[in-house]
């Protein structure tokens, strides 16, 4: 997230920069300040969750909880995506280290991310539930789906937003597993020791 921001700012910086140069033309410059913006808006929701993510009250799940579905809410319902979201209530006291509640909210995150960005989805179900040692974390959506070639260009063109869910989930000892196809949706399962 800290990179993130730097990488903004210094965007902004430079948007900034050819924004005043005389020769851009008043059309020119207003798509320069929606980049700005676009860049800014993206700082400030890094720096909320930096602030959210450091803060002690932080380590319980139903916080992380709360903070998922803010997150949905913002996103998907404001696009009439219906949203189903169920998680046990038996986890709603289980403390989570900081190093579980970032990686969690990360890839969730991401996830709900690149549905409101690509899937052109119009349900969307969200469960967390505890099985024994394990607590699972399922997003599935019915939207576009893509298949293994697409995650493979993406990657190349430097979306690295998939890999960076599945080093999230090393980190905190899990497994993700991510299902996909064609016109089908996607479906992400994250499954981590509790």
């Amino acid at each position: 997230l800290h990179d993130d921001i730097g990488a903004n700012l210094s965007t902004i910086s430079i948007f900034a920069e050819i924004a005043s140069n005389p020769s851009k033309t008043s059309t020119d410059v207003q798509v320069i300040l929606k980049k700005i913006l676009k860049f800014a808006n993206n700082s400030q929701e890094s720096m909320s969750d930096i602030i959210w993510m450091i803060n002690t009250k932080t380590d319980n799940f139903l916080n992380l909880i709360f903070r998922m579905q803010s997150i949905y809410k913002e996103s998907l319902e404001t696009n009439d995506t219906q949203v189903i979201f169920k998680y046990d209530q038996e986890i709603e006291n289980f403390k989570l280290t900081a190093n579980q509640t970032k990686s969690i909210y990360l890839i969730y995150k991401e996830a709900i991310n690149n549905i409101n960005k690509y899937a052109n989805a119009s349900k969307v179900e969200i469960t967390i539930m505890r099985n024994n040692e394990t607590i699972e974390m399922s997003i599935k959506d019915n939207g576009n789906g893509f298949n293994q070639h697409d995650i493979m260009a993406f990657q190349q063109r430097g979306g690295n937003g998939l890999g960076n869910m599945k080093l999230r989930s090393q980190e905190i000892n899990g497994q993700l597993n991510i299902q996909s196809k064609i016109n089908e949706g996607t479906t992400i399962i994250l499954k981590f020791p509790y």
